[in-house]
């Protein structure tokens, strides 16, 4: 495979995600009881080694490096992340009737709470 036929391939399977609001990367569509007591179990079993005290809650206190960032933060180097096991909802192909019937497809989300965390700092700001 050549260069530009590499190149073409990725640029082609990558989708371009739209940029989302501090506000919008807070709340959430969809939230799973399994997905929360994932994260809880996860954080639980962190807890006596890395974030003794951590205290972080599933859906306000964790998420992922995507929706850190226009929140203000950045996931300070060398940390861990929490893998979760979940289902994203997939429009499916056109059939022979033009119906386009969603499906489930299997993901692992890799998310980071917010003792994982520092703020960013302001561009151009002197101290």
């Amino acid at each position: 495979m050549t260069t530009s036929t590499a190149t073409r391939r990725k640029a082609t399977t990558r989708r371009e995600r739209p940029q989302i609001t501090a506000e919008q990367a807070r709340h959430f569509t969809r939230e799973s009881l399994n997905s929360y007591g994932q994260i809880v179990q996860a954080l639980e079993d962190r807890r006596p080694t890395a974030h003794a005290e951590c205290r972080c809650e599933p859906y306000v206190d964790t998420f992922t490096f995507g929706r850190w960032i226009p929140q203000g933060f950045h996931v300070r180097k060398g940390e861990k992340a929490i893998r979760l096991a979940t289902w994203v909802p997939v429009e499916g192909k056109e059939d022979a009737d033009e119906s386009k019937a969603p499906y489930l497809l299997p993901r692992t989300v890799f998310i980071f709470c917010r003792c994982q965390v520092d703020p960013n700092e302001e561009k151009g700001a002197t101290s």
